[in-house]
């Protein structure tokens, strides 16, 4: 498989945008693809139409610089998100806690991302999800220090793929944070304003929902596919229709805000990262979008040695490169396994704490 073969997507819809035409009409597409690449694309472009003012300026540049452009903005992505994260970890350990090993525990935090196989996987294929996730992150960081404008924002950038904020964007919505609701309107308006003036609001959107559908249908996307990631496929081999496994998300998003009370901005963010990427659609280069989680339930179990054996041990396993675990086990099957195991660790250790009335968190805490 050629490196960074995902980005030519992004690239030629960048291409058409430029040229005032529709990306979400395939034909045009494809067609403008083939000009780029020499040969057929593998799938539609599928990206929200917030995509238009981070894609568009690409046709200015050459292929190479676009790669180029591509591996140093995901470089950037994982350093943002691993030091977006240990500094969270840092602000939750007492002054005293982990002693003269803390520097050596935040390093090793920063790394859960920086040098994990699935940031790896979406430098070497020119993907996104770093690059989004890093947006979400530095919400989080901008919500944490009380700006709720540049919270909005970033989020509101991130909906490019608005897969990976979706549940983070809903847990937002129903609390009033009215500066970060207008903030993220506001933005999703301006980076998809060109293909609103030129499709219409209801007409850009019938695309959009078009070649979703669409990109359903190519083998890459189905997700018994060998590079596709979640439930959905491992369910379906036990007898529960794929169709119902997004209701796993939808009772993830319940089960969030029931317990809002509950959870640290921290664990909320880990969970609604988790949700869509295991249980409605994802690849490999989404599970990046894991780290949250990992940090999370690090944290949530350290006051309990077995619980704390368990998450490191289910940490350690998430991060392995797939080499080593293929000589063992499927890297696949064994990732998504260990993912579900953390996700449910962490909302058991939620449950757990929230039997000691004293651990009851603020309420206006909660991630956004």
């Amino acid at each position: 498989r050629p490196r960074d073969v995902d980005l030519l997507y992004g690239y030629t819809a960048g291409v058409v945008w430029s040229r005032g035409l529709n990306p979400y009409d395939d034909v045009t597409y494809q067609h403008v693809g083939e000009l780029i690449a020499g040969e057929p694309l593998r799938c539609n472009f599928a990206y929200a139409p917030t995509a238009a003012a981070l894609l568009t300026p690409l046709a200015m540049l050459t292929p190479d610089q676009v790669r180029w452009g591509f591996a140093v903005l995901n470089v950037a992505s994982a350093l943002i998100v691993g030091l977006t994260l240990a500094a969270a970890v840092g602000r939750r350990l007492a002054p005293d806690e982990c002693g003269r090993w803390r520097p050596l525990v935040l390093a090793g935090v920063a790394a859960l991302t920086i040098a994990s196989p699935q940031a790896s996987l979406n430098l070497y294929q020119g993907q996104t999800s770093l690059f989004c996730l890093a947006l979400i992150c530095l919400a989080f960081w901008a919500d944490e220090r009380g700006r709720p404008w540049i919270c909005g924002a970033l989020l509101g950038a991130a909906t490019f793929k608005i897969l990976l904020p979706a549940v983070v964007i809903a847990l937002l919505l129903p609390r009033a944070k009215w500066k970060a609701a207008l903030a993220l309107a506001a933005t999703v308006l301006l980076l998809a304003a060109p293909p609103i003036f030129r499709e219409g609001p209801i007409g850009l959107a019938r695309d959009w929902i078009d070649a979703l559908q669409l990109y359903r249908l190519f083998p890459q996307n189905d997700p018994a596919y060998t590079t596709s990631f979640g439930a959905a496929d491992m369910f379906g081999r036990i007898g529960v229709p794929q169709a119902l496994v997004p209701l796993a998300a939808a009772a993830g998003l319940a089960w969030l805000s029931a317990r809002r009370k509950l959870l640290d901005p921290l664990e909320a963010l880990g969970v609604a990262l988790a949700l869509p990427v295991l249980f409605v659609s994802g690849h490999f280069y989404d599970a990046v979008a894991l780290a949250p989680l990992a940090v999370a339930v690090l944290l949530a179990t350290r006051a309990a040695p077995a619980a704390r054996l368990g998450a490191a041990a289910g940490v350690v396993l998430l991060v392995l490169p797939p080499a080593v675990w293929n000589q063992a086990f499927s890297y696949r099957w064994g990732i998504e396994v260990v993912a579900l195991a953390l996700l449910a660790g962490l909302m058991a250790a939620v449950e757990v704490r929230g039997r000691r009335p004293s651990s009851l968190a603020d309420p206006s805490s909660a991630t956004c």
